[in-house]
């Protein structure tokens, strides 16, 4: 059995635990890591019809669920098993019947989705500078079938087969509108953002929690974006700069002097170096003022926020509001699947940390005393292993 499988099945084993799939990836270094995660990736994305084809034809004869349901994508994906061990043969015995089973799932798992993508995926957009009566929404609803967004004010919804019919429209094309993802203005509402306010808005790139603050503070306030790479930096400056009318340059001094003014091109930006890493954006109405640290934000001092005052609200979101979502969308199959009961196991002494390192763990369902040949022969399923204690 090759010992990526194992590798992998821990892995699975730790995003049942709720561990972010990025975060179990990084956990420790490994030269196969492109392979795990290719791995991890299909497990998760099946997960749901992995589980159905487990206790269908593995169940009875492999204990460890995680590392029967790794075998099963490796199978499905690239019709092979590498290494040896009777488990592998004994999923391959059964292999034409698990393909089956498995794109049949599929199929029906496919043309439910795109039922669903057809009638219930929304993209989302916002006006710069208009109010909702404005000649911008009446020119957009003559050509599309725009509504109001029913949890955010400010923010509208289209059918996401009209979006190039959007992007078509004079009036995105002359940047009034901004495509925004909806998950960042929900961040933003639950900071209750009134005109006049300031604003942190940490690991602030690409910049839409950043752009839908700015319509809430209409032009008056002031709004601190701080992200430590450069090149998502480089992103957030163009992001808030596509606002042309609003906003006058980027200067490199709170003073807004002209020999400090510079042009946001790509190699200007990064020929400037290391050794820059404050930027000012001016507005037009001279009360609204926006600071961009290209810092980490741990390394910045309140000596560089004692000019603000008060801070009203401070966003942290350090893997952005809509990044996650892969995660979030398995969250829920991996509890159905590994975690009966919902929390339970979490904190019990031989709970899934005990599946992985323990005599019943994943290491051991291979090469342990109670190894491959013991999973298939001596019938400790993953049944029996709930039942005594060793719960996943």
């Amino acid at each position: 059995m090759s010992f990526i499988y194992r590798r992998a099945a821990q892995m699975l084993s730790r995003c049942a635990q709720g561990g972010g799939i990025k975060e179990v990836l990084h956990e420790k270094e490994d030269p196969s890591i492109r392979k795990l995660y290719f791995i991890l990736h299909k497990a998760l994305e099946d997960l749901d019809i992995l589980n159905r084809v487990y206790a269908e034809h593995l169940a009875k004869c492999c204990k460890n669920k995680f590392l029967g349901i790794v075998l099963l994508c490796v199978l499905v994906q690239r019709s092979k098993i590498d290494g040896g061990g009777k488990l592998k043969r004994e999923i391959l015995k059964r292999q034409k019947e698990i393909l089956l089973l498995y794109n049949r799932l599929k199929e029906k798992k496919e043309s439910s989705k795109q039922t669903v993508k057809g009638k219930q995926l929304a993209k989302y957009f916002i006006i710069h500078n208009q109010d909702r009566d404005s000649d911008v929404l009446k020119e957009l609803k003559e050509v599309l079938p725009v509504e109001e967004d029913e949890d955010v004010e400010g923010l509208y919804r289209i059918e996401s087969d009209k979006l190039s019919t959007l992007i078509a429209t004079p009036t995105y094309q002359q940047q009034n509108v901004r495509i925004i993802d909806k998950t960042s203005c929900l961040v933003v509402q639950a900071g209750q953002i009134k005109q006049g306010m300031v604003i942190v808005d940490v690991c602030s790139a690409p910049g839409s929690k950043a752009i839908f603050t700015l319509t809430l503070l209409k032009e008056k306030g002031y709004l601190v974006c701080i992200e430590k790479d450069k090149k998502r930096c480089l992103t957030l400056l163009q992001e808030i700069m596509k606002q042309n009318q609003e906003y006058e340059g980027i200067y490199l001094d709170d003073q807004f002097s002209e020999e400090n003014k510079i042009a946001l091109t790509e190699r200007s930006f990064f020929a400037n170096g290391s050794g820059t890493n404050v930027y000012y954006i001016k507005h037009r109405g001279g009360e609204m003022v926006i600071k961009i640290f290209n810092e980490d934000f741990f390394q910045l001092s309140a000596d560089q926020f004692a000019s603000l005052g008060r801070v009203d609200v401070v966003f942290v979101d350090p893997s952005c509001s809509s990044s996650g979502m892969p995660d979030f969308a398995h969250k829920e199959s991996l509890r159905r699947v590994f975690l009966r009961g919902g929390e339970r196991g979490k904190d019990q002494p031989h709970g899934e940390e005990g599946a992985v390192d323990g005599r019943h763990g994943e290491e051991g369902a291979v090469d342990g005393r109670h190894g491959e040949e013991g999973a298939v022969d001596r019938g400790h399923s993953e049944e029996g292993a709930v039942d005594r204690g060793h719960s996943e």
